[in-house]
């Protein structure tokens, strides 16, 4: 079974500052029954180290800009995330877990700033967004909320029934082909 999982959360030192967010329970607990698929679009778009991003609502629209210079950064990270959900189309992932609070990989939990940088809401990161839209079904956290008992319980069942539900899919398929 695979997951994908931003990579900070795997002990990959690829954050903002050069280091990581790795999480005891993905790696030295579900790390036993499955494997992992890296990602990180902000780190492909931007490097390690580099300046930390935020989301900021200019009008009606979100744009993504680098805290230091306030440089427009949008464009480059809607490329990369792109890249990152047709990467992780080519795997047979069974869910995908998240950094909470990342400008990319939030799960409605990514501030939005106005330009006066005051916090108007919480949404999906950008690269969330995407995977939200693309892999609708598929099993999806934030590895904060795992921490719950109850959270990561209904996790871990959504993650074995999506697997179980496509490996009866493939059996079905290929007798049919028989």
């Amino acid at each position: 079974m695979k997951i994908a999982v931003s990579g900070c959360l795997i002990g990959e030192k690829i954050r903002y500052d050069g280091g990581d967010r790795r999480n005891d329970f993905i790696t030295d607990e579900l790390g036993k029954f499955v494997k992992f698929v890296s990602f990180c679009p902000e780190h492909l778009a931007f490097g390690t180290p580099r300046p930390s991003v935020h989301l900021v609502k200019e009008g009606k629209t979100i744009r993504v800009h680098s805290d230091q210079e306030g440089h427009d950064l949008t464009q480059a990270l809607i490329e990369k995330s792109l890249c990152e959900v047709a990467r992780l189309e080519a795997y047979s992932l069974c869910g995908i877990i998240f950094k909470s609070k990342s400008p990319s990989c939030g799960m409605k939990s990514t501030k939005i700033y106005l330009e006066n940088e005051l916090c108007d809401e919480t949404v999906d990161g950008v690269f969330m967004a995407m995977c939200r839209e693309r892999f609708p079904d598929l099993p999806m956290e934030e590895e904060g909320r795992l921490e719950d008992p109850s959270l990561r319980e209904n996790f871990l069942m959504k993650v074995y029934e999506y697997h179980r539900i496509q490996t009866l899919k493939t059996a079905i398929s290929d007798k049919e082909f028989l």
